[in-house]
């Protein structure tokens, strides 16, 4: 082998170390990921579900939970007071969603 084409095939090999060393922090970046999303899944789950009268309590596995009430002049509903529940622990933001989104004028 010439010491021209050894000089490429070096380079050639230097480069594809660079690009596997790469591709591994990559997949040990989305592995810690994935580890997150699977925690902030378990820390969603549901534990328990209180109702009474117009309002829900969904209990967290994590101890968080979140209440909701229906409005005076609204029938009960039991699954949309969970659902809502649901989305109000998911989005705490929801209030400032809802007013961009929703109610502005």
């Amino acid at each position: 082998m010439s010491k021209d084409n050894y000089s490429k095939t070096q380079d050639s090999l230097c480069n594809l170390y660079d690009d596997m060393v790469d591709v591994i922090d990559n997949l040990y970046r989305l592995k810690w990921r994935i580890i997150d999303i699977e925690n902030d899944i378990n820390n969603h789950e549901v534990t328990e579900v209180i109702q009474s009268g117009v309002a829900t309590v969904v209990k967290f596995k994590d101890g968080r939970k979140a209440i909701t009430k229906c409005q005076p002049n609204d029938e009960y509903d039991k699954e949309k007071g969970i659902l809502f529940a649901l989305v109000k622990a998911a989005y705490p933001d929801w209030h400032e969603i809802m007013q961009r989104w929703c109610w502005h004028e």
